[in-house]
C-alpha cells in the first residue's frame, strides 16, 4: 500500500506540474505526515515543502494566512515559523502545580546545571521527560514535549514500548542531532527539521545501534536547529561530549492513547503513570529513585551539585 500510494501520488504531482508550469511542489494534509512517503517524492522532484504541521491543523493556518493575503493585499515575503507558539509557563507556576501534587523535586537553579543534571541521568540510561517553553504546534515532539533517552542505553527500545509508550516493538523512534553535525552522519533535507522526512545514515558513521535503523540504513531524523530550539540543542551538544555522537531518542510525551501534554499537570500525570526515570520540567527535576543514586555513576563537573 505504501508504494502503491507513493506511485499514484508521483503521477498526480507530475501531472499539475506539467499542466500548471510549476516546478515547486507544496504537500499538504494528514497524508503527508507519512515521512517515507515525503522522503519518496524528495526523491523524485526537486524542491518539494512539507509545511510544520501537515494535516488538518496546518491546512486551518494555511486558509488563515491566505485569506489574510487576500484581505489585505499584503506583500508575502519569507517567514520564521515559531512552532513553540503553544501555551508556555513560568517556573513560578510549575512550582505552584508541584506544590499542589506533594512531588518531590531538586531546583535547579541555573541552566547550567539544569543540562548537567539531564546529561547525567541520560548518560546513566535513564529515560527523561522534558517539558521546555511553548508547547508545539502539530503532532509531532520537537524538543518542548518530548520524551527523551540515550539511544546507546541497554533495552533502552524494549523500556520505552512496553512501559512508556506501550505500542507494537516494531515503531521506530525519532533520532535528534543537532543541525550543525546533522551532515557529519547523515543525508538528510530541510523537512527533517520538523520530522516530515526520513534520513539515510552515511555509510562511513554507523554509530547508531542497527535497532533503531529502518531498511536501507534510514532513521527518522529530528535536526534541531539552535535559532529554534537553544535549549535542546545546548542539551544535545553537551550529551555527544560524553556519548559516542550528540544524539537523543525523541518521542511524544504523553500516554498511550492521549495527546501531548501541554500544561505542567498534564506532564506530572504522565510522568507518574508510566515508566518515566525522570521529568525535567522548567528548572526543576524530579526522579524515581534518589538524583545521587541515579547518577551515581556518571562523572559530575565541578559547577554542579545536586538539590535534595
Amino acid at each position: 500500500m505504501q508504494e502503491a500510494c507513493a506511485e499514484v501520488l508521483a503521477g498526480m504531482i507530475e501531472h499539475f506540474r506539467r499542466s500548471e508550469g510549476v516546478k515547486p511542489v507544496c504537500l499538504a494534509g494528514g497524508l503527508f505526515q507519512n515521512a517515507l512517503l515525503v522522503s519518496f517524492l524528495e526523491k523524485n522532484f526537486d524542491q518539494v515543502f512539507v509545511p510544520p504541521t501537515p494535516a488538518n491543523a496546518g491546512t486551518a493556518l494555511g486558509a488563515a494566512l491566505l485569506a489574510w493575503y487576500g484581505l489585505t493585499q499584503s506583500q508575502r515575503g519569507d517567514s520564521f515559523f515559531d512552532v513553540f507558539c503553544g501555551p508556555r509557563f513560568t517556573n513560578q507556576q510549575i512550582k505552584e502545580v508541584l506544590d499542589n501534587c506533594k512531588a518531590r523535586y531538586s531546583l535547579q537553579n541555573t541552566q547550567d546545571r539544569q543540562l548537567d543534571i539531564t546529561v547525567r541521568l541520560l548518560g546513566a540510561g535513564k529515560i527523561v521527560g522534558w517539558f521546555q517553553n511553548g508547547c508545539e504546534f502539530g503532532p509531532r515532539a520537537l524538543g518542548a514535549r518530548s520524551v527523551l533517552a540515550s539511544p546507546w542505553a541497554p533495552y533502552v527500545k524494549e523500556n520505552l514500548n512496553d512501559f512508556i509508550k506501550h505500542r507494537e516493538w516494531f515503531r521506530p523512534f525519532a533520532i535528534a542531532v543537532p543541525e550543525e553535525d546533522s551532515s557529519q552522519y547523515f543525508e538528510a533535507s530541510a523537512a527533517c527539521r520538523f520530522m516530515n522526512s526520513v534520513a539515510t545514515t552515511r555509510p562511513e558513521m554507523k554509530c547508531l545501534p542497527e535497532s533503531f535503523l529502518l531498511p536501507q540504513n534510514r532513521v527518522r531524523l529530528h535536526v534541531v536547529a539552535q535559532a529554534r530550539n537553544r535549549l535542546l540543542w545546548q542539551l544535545l551538544r553537551r550529551f555527544g561530549e560524553h556519548a559516542p555522537a550528540p544524539m537523543l531518542l525523541n518521542t511524544s510525551f504523553n500516554l498511550a492513547g492521549e495527546p501531548l501534554v501541554v500544561t505542567p499537570r498534564d506532564a506530572l500525570r504522565s510522568y507518574s503513570c508510566s515508566g518515566l526515570d525522570a521529568l525535567v520540567i522548567g528548572n526543576f527535576v524530579l526522579c524515581k529513585s534518589s538524583l545521587t543514586t541515579a547518577t551515581r555513576d556518571v562523572p559530575v563537573s565541578e559547577s554542579m551539585s545536586i538539590g535534595v
